[in-house]
């Protein structure tokens, strides 16, 4: 069974189980708790929740007007427990962010918390030129995410910036009528784009491109749609726009050491085109393979790029060929065809370079990370000199850190004579050295934590959520007297909670208190914050 289709089954399971699912006994251990909105604190009131295991279940109740559910009569063991509500979804970076569900103790002592967001939803039409509806057009609704190191191996859509990429997070096709509308959406900025679905018959318009909501047809010019919680946003319509493209054609020049190899050994050469207009740098562009010492590239549209060609050993895996040669440079395109271009192979070589550290980073053993499509591992000396070996002239993605500063991150990156982020082009003049400066930037959020009757809140826990990354959260137990704290942090945009709780999971209305508003915290700078704990709830049986 496929990842999607088990995901579809416990979904549809969770909402479609049938009334004749086993009643629970009357007799046992307890599960109870609340199921709450995770921006405003509230509890839910009719949220479905199921519990069950493997062998028993599932069982089913609703929440209460004040968002409580209560199981009872059951086996003192561990249950899987999950919560639905029409208009709700569970916030990301949560246990059940991708519909499945959590783990649970029958019996356990803390009441079970369940948090739940608002969704959005964006709908629109898609029309051609003279307003007629477009059907099965491919709806895509993406927003930028931080580049995670993690994933730096997997070909990602960046931005300009090197430090961002565009993400997918929603995707369908229009109906008959153009229509569209794509829901569970998280609060924040996204964008749409409407691509038409070509049929790969010779009768297709070809000159119809992929367009965003805004007329554009780069992320450039395309306009952000700032999503807010249990809102829909209609009318986000898009024409699709028609633009001829061009063809792009020359000679690849291979080195002598190229030139030299065994006529056996298979090898062929790839050159890609990679946008650099607006703020679309490096998205998946127009590509072909090489025919002997000559290339086309067909239907390219008008725009900067740079163009990159690769000589690969066709040995194995992809991730296992060995590059042999390679070139990039930068082209303009324009509304006629581009041929004549001479595309220089040369062979790898070693690029040196030098870190240099922020005054406010610790001195720490400094990692640098070199990807393009792989991550690789580039030793710093105590010096911070560094060499990379085996490198083609291509565009290189750069990260950094420096262990024990949970602050330092990849500043300015410097190669012949050209300023950049997040990486470097290394052309064929290049040979370094490069220079990388890693910087700590941090602010801090202080404050006091105050009871209900206004005594100081000592021992309390002090939680910051990011409002653009939820899953970005930092939890501190306040440790001076007088309730008071000061938490460094890096620069950015905070939900902060008081919770009197011991689990430290923000946004329960019953565990955790949300200050006043987000909190801008600026580089080298102090936000102040005052806090008030809730009201604990009462224990089961108190008054």
């Amino acid at each position: 069974m496929s990842i999607k289709t088990a995901f579809l089954t416990v979904f549809l399971g969770c909402l479609c189980w049938p009334a004749s699912a086993q009643p629970a006994p009357a007799t046992g251990s307890v599960i109870e708790g609340d199921v709450v909105d995770g921006d405003t604190g509230q509890g839910i009131p009719g949220a479905r929740v199921s519990l069950g295991t493997e062998e028993d279940g599932p069982w089913f109740t609703s929440t209460d007007g004040a968002g409580h559910f209560r199981f009872t009569g059951l086996a003192k063991k561990g249950y899987q427990i999950a919560a639905r509500q029409i208009g709700f979804m569970p916030p990301e970076g949560s246990p059940s962010s991708f519909g499945g569900s959590r783990r649970v103790q029958a019996g356990q002592a803390e009441p079970v918390r369940i948090e739940l967001i608002r969704y959005a939803v964006i709908a629109g039409i898609v029309t051609d030129s003279s307003g007629e509806p477009i059907s099965t057009a491919q709806i895509s609704v993406l927003r930028k995410a931080p580049v995670e190191a993690r994933v730096m191996q997997r070909p990602e859509r960046r931005l300009a910036d090197g430090r961002n990429r565009l993400e997918t997070v929603g995707r369908t096709y229009t109906d008959q009528r153009g229509a569209y509308r794509v829901v569970r959406l998280r609060p924040g900025a996204y964008y749409v784009q409407a691509e038409p679905r070509h049929s790969g018959m010779p009768s297709d318009d070809r000159t119809a491109r992929a367009t965003y909501y805004g007329g554009a047809l780069d992320l450039g010019g395309a306009k952000p749609i700032e999503a807010t919680a249990g809102n829909t946003f209609a009318n986000i319509n898009v024409e699709i726009l028609k633009r001829p493209g061009v063809r792009v054609s020359g000679r690849i020049v291979a080195p002598a050491v190229q030139e030299g190899r065994a006529s056996s050994e298979p090898v062929f050469t790839s050159i890609s085109l990679s946008s650099l207009s607006g703020e679309s740098g490096n998205t998946n562009g127009p590509y072909a393979s090489a025919n002997g010492d000559r290339f086309e590239i067909q239907d390219v549209l008008p725009g900067r790029y740079t163009i990159e060609a690769v000589t690969h050993q066709r040995n194995g895996r992809p991730e296992a060929r060995e590059e042999l040669a390679g070139s990039i440079q930068t082209i303009e395109v324009d509304q006629t065809d581009l041929t004549g271009l001479t595309v220089a192979l040369q062979p790898p070589r070693d690029l040196p370079g030098i870190v240099r550290l922020d005054e406010r980073c610790h001195s720490g053993k400094v990692r640098l990370t070199v990807s393009r499509f792989g991550l690789r591992d580039v030793a710093v000396n105590p010096d911070g000199s560094f060499v990379v070996k085996n490198l083609l002239p291509s565009r290189q993605w750069l990260s950094a850190s420096i262990e024990g500063d949970e602050f330092a991150t990849l500043g300015a990156v410097r190669l012949g004579g050209r300023e950049s982020e997040g990486g470097f082009m290394m052309q064929g003049e290049d040979y370094g050295p490069l220079s990388v400066d890693i910087v700590c930037p941090r602010g801090s959020v202080s404050g006091e934590v105050r009871d209900a009757s206004g005594a100081p809140a000592e021992g309390a826990l002090i939680a910051l959520v990011s409002t653009v990354e939820p899953g970005d959260r930092r939890l501190v137990r306040i440790d001076q007297a007088g309730g008071r704290f000061d938490i460094p942090v890096r620069p950015g945009v905070y939900n902060v909670f008081a919770c009197s709780g011991t689990n430290g999971q923000p946004s329960l209305s019953r565990d955790c208190q949300k200050g006043p508003g987000p909190v801008t915290i600026k580089d080298g700078t102090n936000s102040p914050v005052a806090l008030t704990l809730p009201v604990g709830r009462p224990k089961e049986g108190s008054k």
